[in-house]
């Protein structure tokens, strides 16, 4: 009888051992659980955060993209007047109409930095690249920059 009380008490013993592994594994498993849930929720905000951002960057290159576009159908336009007013023969030489393209230019920092994208705008290397324009429009810019550092003396 005694034995049997022995096994019974190491069962039993056996038994609390097991049940108290069980409840350290469920622990540990609703911990796991917990850490993992905070991490998904982290995630989703990261991925929100970042759709956001992605969204205003979407909205400056449209804005950009627009800009762009309305910036390309002015040229257009000015091309378009510059060569009617060509062949109606209103210039002697295109030097005016080159002249039309410095209009606004009151300093020297903006004269050179109008004269720097014309060039990179007409430079014979480019695709739309024009020998003769450039000539013209270093012309305007000598002469500019004549009218503008004499503008500064005076």
């Amino acid at each position: 009888m005694e034995t049997i009380k022995e096994a019974e008490r190491t069962e039993y013993k056996e038994l609390q051992d097991l049940y108290q592994k069980f409840i350290k594994e469920k622990k540990q498993y609703f911990e796991d659980m917990r850490l993992l849930n905070q991490k998904i929720l982290s995630e989703r905000k990261r991925l929100k955060d970042e759709e956001v951002f992605f969204a205003k960057k979407m909205e400056i290159l449209k804005g950009g993209y627009a800009q762009l576009e309305a910036d390309k159908r002015q040229l257009e336009q000015d091309r378009v007047h510059f060569e009617s007013e060509r062949s109606r023969g209103a210039f002697s030489s295109d030097e005016p109409a080159v002249r039309m393209l410095f209009r606004g230019v009151t300093n020297p920092l903006t004269l050179k930095k109008r004269y720097k994208d014309l060039i990179k705008i007409f430079h014979p290397d480019n695709i739309c690249g024009d020998t003769d324009m450039i000539q013209m429009i270093n012309q305007v810019y000598d002469k500019m920059q004549e009218e503008v550092s004499w503008q500064r003396k005076a």
